[in-house]
């Protein structure tokens, strides 16, 4: 069985934008972004966002964006508001930058994104949809975490360090002294 590679192309727009500026820039951006109407359907994705959300763009135009994804919370997986639905609904703009979520994409893997979300106006100031950007920090959040634990790690044993034992110790006893639990120290 052979399997075929997928392309992925970027949402159709009309011919008299295909050659402006704005969009060139759009599509060169290593940032996903995507563009709504004001009941929150997607009218743009550039090749970034429709990479991250690993859909093609037929399927993404004209459906909402927890069709394409479903953000949930990184430490609980707790479904979150919708970004968009939030920035339209409260008119100005989102930033869910410090609360890295992950992206849960049907049938593939969970990526820990940064989503910032702002509502477009019209001509006349009325609501004409809304912008999301979608910032992948997964590479991020791995070297964040490899420091943490060489930081806290001995690099031949892999037990903890004196001063990470310390920390914890210290936690330890400040939970004890608030009668929040229990603990035991043995030591040889």
């Amino acid at each position: 069985v052979e399997v075929l590679p997928t392309v992925i192309t970027p949402a159709p727009l009309p011919p008299e934008t295909e050659r402006s500026p704005a969009r060139l820039a759009l599509e060169s951006l290593s940032e996903a972004v995507l563009t709504t109407d004001a009941e929150g359907q997607v009218l743009y994705l550039n090749p970034a966002a429709l990479r991250l959300l690993g859909t093609a763009a037929v399927n993404a135009v004209g459906a909402p964006l927890e069709n394409l994804a479903r953000l949930v919370d990184e430490t609980d997986r707790r479904l979150l508001i919708n970004p968009v639905r939030q920035a339209l609904t409260a008119g100005t703009p989102i930033n869910l930058g410090r609360r890295a979520l992950i992206v849960a994409q049907p049938g593939g893997a969970d990526r820990l994104v940064e989503v910032s979300a702002a509502p477009m106006q019209g001509e006349g100031g009325e609501n004409a949809g809304a912008v999301v950007l979608l910032h992948d920090v997964a590479e991020a959040r791995g070297l964040t975490r490899q420091m943490t634990y060489q930081a806290a790690h001995d690099a031949l044993t892999g037990l903890v360090n004196r001063r990470e034992f310390e920390r914890r110790l210290q936690d330890a006893i400040d939970v004890a002294h608030r009668g929040d639990g229990a603990h035991v120290l043995c030591y040889l």
